[in-house]
């Protein structure tokens, strides 16, 4: 019984949260403890987007860090703005993005392809 009542919390607080994140207006910026996390979870990315932010990986001035007019793009009106990604499924689309992660590999993943073709990047795939 206990484990139903944690779950129950863990729930609503994930539902109170993304609630409070979905209207949020969206930003770009650097954060001094989850970028490096990122950075260290997710080598060679530059950017993650998640609800409505985007977590640029490196401080501002590290060249490795700066985010191209079209990452811009790939980040915001392909991930953040898109209806078939954040815009339209914030609750689930965490899980939908990590289950076709491990499916498909970040390169074949159908959640970035879509975003490079909104952005118009070369895609990786053949």
């Amino acid at each position: 019984m206990i484990i139903l009542y944690i779950m129950v919390v863990l729930a609503t607080v994930y539902v109170a949260f993304v609630a409070w994140a979905m209207r949020r207006p969206v930003e770009i910026f650097y954060h001094t403890f989850w970028s490096p996390f990122f950075r260290r979870l997710l080598p060679g990315m530059v950017a993650i987007a998640l609800w409505r932010w985007v977590i640029l990986l490196y401080p501002p001035g590290d060249p490795r860090g700066r985010l191209s007019v079209r990452g811009k793009v790939h980040e915001l009106k392909g991930h953040i703005q898109n209806p078939d990604q954040w815009a339209g499924h914030p609750y689930s689309f965490p899980f939908r993005y990590f289950w076709a992660q491990l499916r498909y590999g970040y390169d074949a993943n159908p959640y970035e392809e879509q975003a490079r073709r909104i952005a118009g990047e070369p895609q990786r795939t053949p």
